[in-house]
């Protein structure tokens, strides 16, 4: 047999040149070369993928037939048939329904696990950010798979990324320096609520004013705003020493807690506390709370109920040895 001098194969470089589609992959089969510029490295490296799969089982021809369901049209199928299981769920849907579509195009049976494992990897350095993309990126492709809409699932060949515990914790000196900052209300109150409260922003995002009852010191966390676990649906806070001694602000706000849509909450708590935190740990508002709190109540049962949590065992499991360890004193003295 003579020996293949014209593999097929391809390559991802940087176009600096072309400011509108930076990334270039070359496709190289039989002689020829196709050339083609995008957006984004992901979607060089998934052409790159697609176009070998392609050539290798049709032929060239097939370079100018492309077919299938598109990924645009796959997304909406996905998502406007996701099971509504929370506010969080959906705005995590939300999340990665704008990432994917961007990063992607054209037929969704043409990704491949290449690409997938990239896209996921450089969505954030944090581990447990990449978690969630992969967690939605699983679901996706196990909803086209179950509709027999793709022919095989490429998430199966991608590792899920290895997560750490939730223990993103600030110091009592951190948390005072953030609410010296001149934030807008509805930033203070999320940082008050989640850090003195251990309420979790979805809640907050969920709930008014009129749910902060000043006179008894308790912040009634309703049915719908809980995250649904299959516990509790909803739950009695009490006021932390911190929060009384914020009563008179707390007692002049009414309406939304949080007025704005999620996306610009975001963006204005971390443009408002930037000069403190350049990067927002995640949930450490709410780790925050479960640390202090158990270190001062040494009563895992007491803190998971002020949480929500149905298991003292999780509480105890994850935040025992950070609370021995925390200065709960100086926390609930800001």
């Amino acid at each position: 047999m003579g020996r293949n001098i014209n593999p097929v194969r391809f390559r991802v470089r940087k176009a600096a040149w072309n400011k509108a589609n930076p990334w270039c992959c070359d496709f190289f089969a039989h002689g020829k070369r196709v050339r083609h510029f995008f957006a984004s490295e992901e979607l060089a490296w998934s052409e790159g993928a697609k176009l070998t799969a392609r050539v290798t089982e049709k032929g060239m021809q097939s370079l100018h037939n492309p077919d299938g369901l598109t990924v645009k049209a796959a997304l909406r199928m996905f998502v406007n048939e996701a099971d509504p299981k929370s506010s969080s769920h959906e705005q995590k849907l939300a999340i990665f329904e704008k990432a994917f579509g961007k990063a992607f195009s054209g037929a969704v049976g043409d990704i491949e696990a290449v690409a997938l494992r990239r896209w996921i990897k450089g969505r954030s350095a944090n581990t447990n950010t990449q978690a969630m993309y992969f967690r939605y990126a699983r679901m996706f492709f196990g909803y086209l798979a179950s509709n027999r809409l793709i022919q095989h699932d490429p998430i199966t060949a991608v590792p899920a990324p290895k997560t750490k515990p939730g223990r993103n914790i600030l110091t009592p000196e951190q948390m005072k320096a953030l609410l010296d900052l001149e934030l807008p209300d509805h930033v203070r109150a999320l940082v008050l609520l989640g850090g003195f409260a251990g309420l979790r922003t979805e809640e907050v995002q969920a709930m008014d004013w009129s749910h902060v009852h000043i006179r008894t010191g308790q912040i009634h966390v309703p049915p719908g705003a809980m995250k649904d676990s299959g516990g509790y649906d909803q739950r009695i806070v009490d006021f932390t020493e911190p929060l009384r001694r914020r009563r008179a602000w707390l007692a002049k706000q009414s309406g939304k807690i949080i007025p704005v849509a999620s996306e610009t909450l975001h963006a204005h708590r971390r443009r408002a506390c930037a000069p403190v935190l350049a990067e927002w740990p995640d949930n450490c508002l709410r780790h925050s709370f479960a640390t202090y709190h158990l270190g001062r109540a040494k009563n895992a049962g007491l803190t998971a109920y002020q949480m929500g949590h149905t298991s003292a065992a999780m509480v105890q499991r994850v935040y025992a040895v950070p609370a021995a360890l925390a200065d709960w004193k100086a926390w609930w003295a800001i």
